[in-house]
């Protein structure tokens, strides 16, 4: 055990009654309202209009000063949060239940709950609705956009984030108009459909690829994480094996399939020990209540999911994996385009083949073969130039071996030569070594002979492309 400082205290160090009683001689009788904030955190003094815990003799309370200085600590802490743990606190201290109806609706007539600027200004607000139709960030797949619509003009919706019964939108006014927002106000909220139904495309192909990675790999791939926004879809999953081309290949023709066959999706509200009997899959470590939503592409695929989903599979449309990497000993990254995106990535690629086709005067089905060949072409002709370039450069070795200097009993060579890589100055400067000895030329001698050479030649850098 350490011995103890002379001198130190194992007392807390947080101020005790002797402080408080010198603050209130120091302010005539009455505790400062600032010092009152930190002996209502550090000794538990109420806050709430029981004094009864400060009735000490000497000391009164100044409690209109009290409740001022918390406010501003509040207000003060507010200022402090960063992300989703400000938009929560904008509401704290508020009784807000808002009903989330997206499910259903893409627009709705409703009144605002609570409505209030957002710290530092900008013109952002953040604003709960009664009824509310944009999905709120969760479960890998990102908000909804959209627009709400009052007498004094319209926000636009750009985030939503969720806070236990409620949602707060996130809104700006839309350019060039000044909006006031208050409780009780009727609006009309309106989602931004069609970046919707992008969403819903790659979070259904989301539950198709999960499928099919299962179905092509086997049982053990673990899904790891997803991110699923109207652009793409990212589905990260655990699996110890190597993952090859002709693999991946089947898992897309096995997505495609099942698109195509437009399998109807359905989502209804069960338990979870229901959810569980029906064999619906559920992520490891989520945390799930009495009541769970699954979503069901008819025949195959029945998962646990609070997300936006098509009706049926046909909507996702084209389907194209882009990269599968490996992230990790186990871990792998997919990528997958769908919908529109998925058009225009086709459409591109198809339009870069045919310019291919065009400049190599090939059917587009022979281009593989025609890029193979221009391949070997090149590999032909880079050797032909090293060979080149290592004839030209022992062709010279004789006159430099000529002019070799004697210094201090040592041969030594200067030159400059030419040489197509490292290899072949090695080969050159290897054969100079073996006519100053007298041996026989060595087209591979040792390294460590050449480091301890006393000869030296140079041959200028080929210019970096």
């Amino acid at each position: 055990m350490s011995r103890r400082r002379r001198g130190a205290s194992s007392r807390s160090t947080t101020p005790g009654w002797g402080f408080w009683r010198r603050s209130c001689r120091a302010s005539r009788g009455e505790l400062p309202r600032a010092r009152r904030v930190h002996a209502a955190r550090h000794l538990r003094l109420p806050g709430g209009g029981d004094a009864g815990g400060a009735r000490r003799p000497g000391l009164s309370l100044d409690e209109a000063g009290f409740e001022k200085a918390m406010t501003d600590q509040r207000e003060r802490a507010r200022g402090a949060l960063q992300g989703h743990e400000r938009l929560v606190a904008a509401f704290r201290d508020r009784e807000i239940k808002s009903r989330y109806v997206g499910y259903e609706r893409e627009q709705v007539e409703t009144t605002v709950l609570a409505a209030e600027g957002a710290p530092g200004g900008g013109g952002e607000l953040y604003v709960v609705l009664a009824e509310n139709p944009f999905y709120a960030t969760g479960g890998g797949q990102v908000a909804d956009e959209g627009w709400i619509s009052l007498e004094s003009g319209q926000l636009e919706v750009f985030d939503v984030v969720p806070a236990g019964d409620y949602q707060v939108l996130r809104a700006r006014p839309v350019e060039g108009e000044t909006v006031e927002v208050r409780a009780g106000d009727r609006v009309t909220a309106s989602i931004n459909r069609v970046r919707r139904q992008q969403i819903e495309a790659n979070h259904t192909a989301t539950h198709v690829l999960h499928w099919a990675l299962r179905a092509v790999l086997g049982k053990e791939v673990v899904q790891a994480g997803s991110y699923v926004g109207p652009d793409r879809l990212r589905f990260d999953y655990r699996y110890t094996g190597k993952v090859d081309e002709d693999e991946l290949r089947r898992v897309q023709e096995l997505c495609l399939l099942k698109i195509t066959e437009n399998q109807p999706v359905r989502y209804y509200t069960t338990t979870i020990e229901e959810a569980r009997n029906l064999g619906a899959m559920m992520l490891f470590g989520e945390k799930y209540g009495d009541l769970v939503r699954v979503v069901e592409i008819d025949g195959f695929s029945r998962e646990l999911c609070g997300g936006t989903h098509v009706r049926g599979t046909a909507e996702v449309g084209a389907f194209k994996i882009v990269t599968n990497r490996k992230h990790g000993a186990d871990l792998y990254r997919i990528e997958v385009i769908t919908g529109r995106e998925a058009l225009y990535y086709l459409i591109g690629a198809t339009e870069t083949a045919e310019e291919l086709s065009d400049s190599l005067r090939v059917e587009i089905e022979e281009l593989p073969g025609a890029v193979e060949d221009l391949r070997r072409e090149a590999r032909e002709a880079r050797e032909a130039q090293k060979a080149q370039a290592l004839s030209k450069g022992l062709a010279e070795v004789g006159s430099l071996v000529e002019s070799a200097e004697s210094i201090d009993g040592a041969k030594v060579v200067t030159g400059q030569v030419v040489a197509a890589d490292v290899k072949g100055l090695r080969q050159i400067s290897d054969d100079v070594k073996n006519r100053l000895g007298g041996r026989r030329r060595s087209s591979s001698p040792p390294p460590s002979t050449a480091r301890r050479s006393s000869w030296r030649t140079s041959t200028p850098r080929s210019p970096r492309r």
